[in-house]
């Protein structure tokens, strides 16, 4: 699998799927995984030969604790693989797991919703009927109540925020190098910084919209997705929808400054607790630039941004085996610029005609391309001379205006 992996150059995921790493919930579900040594092993062959690696976690499971659930997901992100999917429990009719016996034992509690995109009007025998796809999801058992539920959806958004895809891969790249932990990161993040001004708005409406889509009973979700009025708010996206692609795409968009600020401040406290304050300046110049690359792309027309930075980040990041930070410092700051190919252009331009650039339509987007293939390419600006006049956004220092002029290929003459 690996080697046909690499023939697809990166166009095919490698799966490890677990469910879980609890012993414990192994055993109440009669599963076996492979052993982790063998999963760390497939996911660093899927990165050197350029394949995104895929594993799966179902939350409350039989068995399943908040601190058991959270295990998992570090286990996985140290083990490197690059997209953790992290499913809610489903009971399905005529399965064990959805007998009375296993409900009785495990104190199994659960509520209802629609299944994302599984709605809709139709004619059936002459008549106009509205109707959904319901699913019956567990929210609470005997080792895991309804609070700890909720706290582990909140630290699900955050892994598929800042963790999956990509997104702040050179960050990560750099936690590897200085040998700082990835899930120390996360769990700063989910510590100390999910209530962060804008940040905590956006995971307060993700808590709340994780609540609200769920039913306490099938027959209240029945009588709701037999209105004509409620479905179309649901096909409109007014309500309803897969969350986690929903709230990924509004991190990357309407959230983005609010995004990077908490990534920012979380790697400083990271540093802070490892003595490793001389590489703030690396890690601010390292979210910004991928910053960059992120900010407004689902559009019609996505800008070109140049900037300048003290370290040369697109270096580290093609560098498979980086030696040092300070070997990255410029003498003197230089300029980049981040800018779509006409591929890209060509790709953007057919999503957003075709998904819009609603939530709904983002998510639709996002579910269906490896998100860096969206993202700017960056390279660094050469020539006998240039002038920037650019207006860019500074995450943490709002709008900023700048000129910088008669730049050359050997450094910056001026730096306004």
């Amino acid at each position: 699998m690996l080697e046909v992996a690499r023939l697809l150059d990166g166009a095919m995921k490698l799966m490890g799927s677990v469910q879980s790493l609890d012993s414990d919930v192994l055993v109440n579900i009669k599963r076996r995984n492979i052993s982790l040594d063998q999963l760390i092993d497939l996911a660093l062959a899927a990165s050197q030969i350029g394949a995104n690696s895929w594993s799966e976690v179902i939350l409350a499971l039989p068995g399943d604790t908040l601190e058991a659930h959270f295990e998992s997901l570090r286990m996985l992100v140290e083990a490197g693989f690059n997209t953790l999917s992290m499913y809610q429990l489903i009971i399905l009719p005529g399965t064990e797991m959805g007998s009375i016996a296993s409900r009785t034992k495990y104190d199994m509690k659960t509520q209802y919703r629609l299944v994302p995109r599984c709605y809709g009007h139709y004619e059936v025998l002459g008549q106009q009927i509205s109707c959904g796809e319901i699913e019956e999801i567990v929210v609470q058992n005997s080792t895991l109540s309804y609070s700890d539920y909720l706290s582990a959806r909140k630290m699900n958004l955050i892994v598929n925020v800042f963790y999956n895809d990509g997104v702040f891969l050179d960050l990560l790249k750099y936690f590897k190098l200085r040998k700082l932990s990835v899930w120390e990161w996360l769990s700063i993040i989910y510590e100390d910084y999910a209530n962060h001004n804008q940040f905590g708005e956006f995971i307060g409406r993700f808590i709340a919209e994780t609540e609200g889509e769920l039913w306490r009973t099938i027959d209240e979700l029945k009588e709701f997705c037999g209105s004509r009025q409620n479905i179309q708010k649901v096909i409109d996206g007014e309500m309803g929808g897969n969350l986690m692609y929903n709230y990924k795409g509004l991190s990357m968009t309407q959230y983005l400054n609010a995004a990077a600020e908490v990534a920012r401040l979380a790697s400083a406290e990271l540093l802070r607790r490892h003595s490793l304050e001389e590489d703030t300046k690396f890690t601010e110049d390292t979210i910004h630039f991928n910053y960059l690359r992120m900010r407004n792309i689902f559009v019609n027309d996505p800008e070109t941004y140049r900037e300048f930075f003290t370290y040369d980040i697109l270096q580290f990041s093609s560098d498979s085996n980086p030696v040092s930070v300070e070997s990255y410092r410029f003498a003197e700051p230089h300029g980049f610029t981040f800018v779509f190919s006409e591929q890209q252009r060509h790709m953007l331009s057919s999503f957003v005609k075709l998904f819009g650039t609603s939530t709904t339509g983002v998510s639709r987007i996002l579910s269906r391309v490896y998100i860096r293939k969206l993202l700017r390419e960056p390279s660094r600006t050469t020539g006998p001379s240039f002038v920037f006049h650019e207006k860019t956004v500074f995450p943490d220092k709002g709008d900023r205006d700048f000129i910088v002029g008669s730049a050359s290929t050997s450094g910056l003459n001026e730096f306004h």
